[in-house]
């Protein structure tokens, strides 16, 4: 018989782990924000990529891109991480070279918010009016982004070329709500022959292609694995 007052077993949870950065002479830095935008069926939202499309490829990514930082938030990195600007890869974006020493710097500023940007307004209005054409700023209004949330991943991939130079993404997660008229054109052009929008299963998403052959990309992975916190790094 059981005890009234026994709880029933929760287990808990497992703190999502950082990758190993501290003990890296350098590490090159790609903080991004994505959105996740779900359909009627609970299908995640992906674009084709408007980059590797110029060069003639299709592959599927999050809605969302790189992040900004001011002016003077670019300065305070400087001085935080001890970096010049020789290590910025291009104008304010947070994507750069610093000492793997120094992540949790980065971290606690990133965190804070301040002198960078802390929403994807931006990048949905580039990516679904500007590049794509599939929105008008009429469609955008009410937008509402919900909690962030966090992921993380180490690669073995630097856009220079630079021999053992690794990059670590640093992506938060957005839940976007349009409405349901938005979601809705959206669905529709998705249906369209060579559309630049498809809504694809979480399966799909791990199994890195839709099921009729296009190429998703790996980071696509952070909409299904963000944690609500960013831990500090190892």
């Amino acid at each position: 018989m059981k005890n009234r007052n026994e709880r029933p077993y929760s287990p808990i949870p497992e703190k999502p782990k950082s990758p190993e950065v501290l003990k890296l002479p350098e590490v090159r830095i790609s903080a991004a924000s994505f959105c996740r935008i779900k359909d009627a069926e609970g299908k995640l939202a992906l674009l084709v990529n408007h980059s590797r499309a110029k060069k003639g490829i299709t592959v599927l990514s999050p809605i969302g891109g790189g992040l900004e930082a001011t002016q003077e938030g670019i300065d305070m990195i400087k001085d935080l991480l001890d970096v010049d600007e020789s290590t910025f890869e291009k104008g304010n974006d947070l994507r750069f070279r610093m000492p793997g020493s120094n992540i949790n710097k980065f971290r606690e500023w990133f965190l804070s918010n301040e002198q960078r940007e802390s929403t994807p307004h931006r990048e949905i209005d580039e990516e679904l009016i500007d590049e794509t054409g599939l929105l008008d700023s009429e469609d955008l209004k009410d937008i509402q982004c919900g909690e962030v949330s966090y992921a993380t991943e180490l690669a073995d991939f630097n856009p220079q070329g630079i021999k053992d130079l690794k990059s670590l993404r640093i992506l938060e997660v957005f839940d976007v709500k349009f409405k349901p008229e938005t979601l809705q054109k959206l669905a529709k052009a998705s249906q369209e022959p060579n559309s630049k929008i498809h809504f694809v299963t979480e399966e799909e998403i791990r199994n890195g292609k839709t099921n009729d052959g296009i190429e998703i990309a790996k980071v696509s992975e952070s909409l299904l694995d963000s944690q609500a916190e960013l831990p500090e790094f190892k």
